[in-house]
C-alpha cells in the first residue's frame, strides 16, 4: 500500500485455512443388542429398541480451530432369529448337549450366519413305554407270539405300543405236565376175562382178545391236561410151553437200535437167544409189517414205509416173547 506520506507500505498475511472434519462411521449390532450405547469423542448416544434396520445419524460439533466436524454414523442392525418345532419320543429326548425325560417347552440359543442369536424352541412330548403283566397255565407246552415254552416261569416280550414306544409285557406261566404212561402185561389166555385196573381205568378183557393188542386210555389230570395210558397186553397161549413171559434177562439179551429212528432198526441177540419171528403192530394192535430176519445175531428191520409214530415190535424168541416200543420219527 502507500502511506500517508506516499510511500510504499508492504503487508504480509500469513494465512492458515483449516477444513471441517467429515467422518463416515459403519456399525453393525444384532437385535439382541439393543439398547446399544453409542460413544465417539463428544457423540454418547444410545439407540433403543425399535430402531430401524439400516440407520444413518448426522452428529455435527466444531473442531478445535472452530470448523466444523461431523460424524455419519451408519447403523446395521441384524435381526435374530426365532423358530419353534415340535417333537416326539419314547422316555428321553436329546438335543445339542441337552437330555430332557419330561414333556414341555425348551428353548436353545445357538449363532446364525449373521453372527447374532438364533433363538430356537422346542415343543417336546415324551411317550413313556408300557408295563404289562398277566399269568396263565397250558398242559405241556405254551405258544406266545411263535415262541414255544415247556416250562413253568416268567417271560418277558417287547412289542410295540400306539405311539411308537416299547410295550414291554411279562407273562407269569405255570406249565403242567401231560401224563403219557407205557404198561405192558402178560397173561396166559386161560386168564380171560382179565380185569385191567390202573387209576381211573377199570376194564376187563374178554375171550377172544388177540395175542398182541395196544389199547390207550385217555382222561384227564387233576390240572386238566390230557393224560394217557397205552396198554400192551400180551396173551400167550396156554397150551404152548415154548411161549414165556418174558423176564428181566431176556429183555437184557436182545437190544434194539436206534430209537428212535429214521427208519432202520437193528436187532442183536446173544448169550443162545434164537429169533423165530418178529412182528410190527401200530398203536391200534393192527399188524403193519412182518419183515424178513437174519437167524445170526444180527437183524435189521425198516420202519421207512410207516408213517411216524410209535410202534410195538414183538420178537418171539426160543425163550420168550420180547415186545418193545420203537418211535419212528
Amino acid at each position: 500500500f502507500s502511506t500517508s506520506h506516499g510511500c510504499d507500505s508492504t503487508v504480509m498475511l500469513r494465512l492458515t485455512i483449516s477444513q471441517p472434519v467429515t467422518e463416515t462411521v459403519e456399525v453393525t449390532v444384532c437385535e439382541n443388542d439393543l439398547p446399544y450405547h453409542y460413544v465417539n469423542g463428544d457423540i454418547d448416544t444410545t439407540f433403543d429398541v425399535g430402531t430401524p434396520n439400516l440407520s444413518v445419524f448426522s452428529f455435527q460439533f466444531s473442531t478445535s480451530h472452530g470448523c466444523d466436524s461431523t460424524v455419519i454414523l451408519t447403523l446395521n442392525i441384524r435381526s435374530a432369529n426365532h423358530t419353534e418345532f415340535s417333537e416326539t419320543a419314547c422316555g428321553n429326548y436329546t438335543w445339542g448337549n441337552e437330555v430332557y425325560e419330561e414333556s414341555g417347552d425348551y428353548v436353545q440359543t445357538f449363532t446364525n450366519a449373521a453372527g447374532c442369536d438364533s433363538v430356537v424352541t422346542l415343543h417336546l412330548t415324551i411317550f413313556t413305554a408300557d408295563y404289562a403283566d398277566f399269568a396263565d397255565n397250558a398242559c405241556g407246552s405254551y405258544t406266545w407270539n411263535n415262541e414255544v415254552y415247556e416250562e413253568s416261569g416268567d417271560y418277558v416280550q417287547t412289542f410295540t405300543n400306539v405311539n411308537g414306544c416299547d410295550s414291554v409285557v411279562t407273562m407269569h406261566l405255570t406249565i403242567y405236565p401231560t401224563v403219557n404212561v407205557l404198561d405192558e402185561v402178560t397173561i396166559c389166555e386161560n386168564d380171560l376175562p382179565y380185569h385191567y385196573v390202573n387209576g381211573d381205568i377199570d376194564t376187563t378183557f374178554e375171550v377172544g382178545t388177540p395175542n398182541l393188542s395196544v389199547f390207550n386210555f385217555q382222561f384227564s389230570t387233576q390240572y386238566g391236561c390230557d393224560s394217557i395210558v397205552s396198554l400192551t397186553l400180551i396173551v400167550n397161549a396156554s397150551d404152548t410151553d415154548s411161549i414165556r413171559i418174558v423176564d428181566v434177562d431176556l429183555g437184557d439179551r436182545i437190544r434194539l437200535y436206534p430209537n428212535p429212528t429214521l427208519g432202520k432198526v437193528c436187532i442183536d441177540v446173544q448169550n443162545g437167544v434164537e429169533i423165530q419171528q418178529i412182528s410190527i403192530f401200530d398203536l391200534t394192535g393192527r399188524e403193519v409189517n412182518t419183515p424178513s430176519f437174519s437167524a445170526t445175531s444180527h437183524s435189521e428191520i425198516d420202519l421207512s414205509d410207516c408213517v411216524h409214530g410209535i410202534y410195538m415190535v414183538r420178537i418171539v424168541t426160543n425163550e420168550g416173547i420180547l415186545v418193545r416200543k420203537i418211535t419212528r420219527m
